[in-house]
């Protein structure tokens, strides 16, 4: 069965996963465990690595969660497993220009365990309720080029790099390109077609 076809029935859910909204009070204390890796407390914010606090986790969670209600550039899902409910990471569409009718996404998987494990299913799900539910023509990602894993996991979505800003991210002690790479729903489609 072809991806289209498989999440046609829900754009919040596929056999393992489901998006839900996010539980400040829960998650922070699940997600201060995820930022002792490096990677992931970088991805989480803009600022060098480093670990959080639950109280500094929910905090941000209730500032994400007011910017959702009173604007429309943004959207945040926390992604939990359907077996029981378990966090596996968090879903964030910003930048969204719903005039032109696209945005920026961001991925945010709880460990290494769960990107192996779900992460295409999870970016098929987020791609369903990008060009699905919002109906938006083109989304973007953006990755330091060290983290090949989600670069490759993107492109065999479908992404096309569109951009590589040279040296743009400093990360332990050198300057790495930072790969741009974007979707067209044109494509997303002819891709879940043939699959």
């Amino acid at each position: 069965m072809n991806t289209q076809a498989r999440l046609i029935g829900s754009v919040f859910e596929t056999r393992n996963l489901h998006l839900a909204a996010v539980d400040p009070e829960t998650d922070a204390v699940i997600e201060a465990t995820w930022m002792t890796d490096q990677a992931y407390s970088e991805d989480r914010r803009p600022s060098p690595a480093r670990p959080a606090s639950v109280s500094e986790l929910k905090s941000l969670m209730q500032t994400d969660l007011k910017r959702m209600k009173d604007s429309a550039d943004f959207i945040i899902f926390s992604v939990r497993r359907n077996l029981d409910e378990r966090l596996m990471g968090f879903i964030r569409y910003d930048l969204l220009l719903w005039n032109h009718r696209s945005g920026r996404m961001k991925i945010l998987f709880g460990g290494q365990e769960s990107f192996s494990r779900y992460g295409r299913e999870l970016l098929d799900l987020c791609l369903n309720y990008v060009f699905t539910e919002m109906n938006f023509h083109h989304i973007s990602v953006a990755y330091p080029e060290y983290r090949q894993d989600a670069i490759d996991l993107h492109l065999e979505a479908g992404f096309q790099e569109e951009v590589r800003r040279r040296q743009a991210h400093f990360y332990h002690g050198r300057y790495w390109d930072l790969v741009h790479l974007g979707l067209l729903k044109s494509d997303w489609k002819k891709i879940s077609e043939e699959s």
